[in-house]
């Protein structure tokens, strides 16, 4: 999925549209996958590093503000792995993944301990919600990617049938085995990029690391840019590559968008 490419990073003091639009720009402008960066020199002396990376089909993508680049290099290398090892056990763009594996043969023995999380916090909003968030859609998002790109809509029996194999009470989840029923799927595309947030800014934490912008496919941050400046993120218009329609100043959570522009 690459929607979320309609939000970039407004590395600039201004949370204003205007000022996003002129200074919100891609992390990756400085570092292609697999390198690392040194940006500008911020007002209190430190300088912004960048480092990227590919994971959930998409480019990752660190940002750090500190005045050590050994330091920041190390962190954002951590960063970078926490979220690529998400990817490892998560992606559906990996047929080595264990989702993969789960989808492709029906049953997981021992699965890893994130896998578990992540799904059973997934479950847990899918009780919440009474389903509304389904974790087992993988065969209507599959049915409708196909269609979309023939420029239809699925029939009403391929539809049906679809259904039919989803269902959230039917996943059979425990510690040491995860099973489906033949002809369901799952997609963690709505959960684990998010995750691989929360992990990667662990990572930053625990190298003593305050002030940062993450992207994984979500967008987070730890602390501000500079003192008094919040990182931020303009959220480009879906209509208009060349305008943003908004500007979301990072207060510790995470952000992300969603539309029905691209898939």
């Amino acid at each position: 999925m690459r929607r979320r490419t309609f939000m970039t990073a407004g590395i600039g003091a201004g949370l204003g549209i205007a000022g996003a639009a002129v200074l919100g720009r891609s992390l990756l402008e400085n570092a292609a996958p697999g390198t690392m960066a040194r940006g500008e020199l911020l007002a209190d002396g430190q300088r912004l590093f960048t480092g990227a990376d590919l994971a959930f089909g998409t480019t990752l993508s660190v940002q750090v503000a500190h005045a050590d680049e050994k330091l920041a290099t190390i962190a954002i290398e951590a960063a970078l792995d926490a979220a690529k090892q998400i990817d490892r056990l998560m992606s559906l763009h990996r047929a080595d993944s264990q989702v993969m594996q789960l989808n492709t043969h029906g049953v997981l023995q021992l699965p890893d301990p994130h896998l578990l999380q992540v799904i059973s916090f997934s479950q847990q909003l899918a009780r919440q919600t009474g389903g509304a968030f389904d974790i087992t859609v993988q065969p209507l998002w599959q049915l409708f990617t196909a269609a979309a790109a023939n420029g239809a809509l699925p029939d009403a029996d391929a539809r049906h049938a679809a259904m039919a194999a989803s269902g959230w009470q039917r996943l059979q989840v425990d510690r040491n085995r995860i099973a489906i029923e033949p002809g369901m799927a799952i997609t963690l595309n709505g959960v684990a990029q998010g995750y691989a947030v929360d992990l990667a800014r662990q990572a930053l934490a625990t190298r003593g690391i305050t002030n940062a912008l993450l992207d994984t496919g979500e967008f987070g941050a730890r602390g501000e840019k500079t003192p008094g400046a919040r990182w931020a993120v303009g959220v480009r218009d879906p209509r208009d590559a060349n305008a943003m329609v908004g500007v979301v100043p990072m207060d510790g959570r995470c952000v992300a968008t969603s539309g029905d522009y691209e898939t």
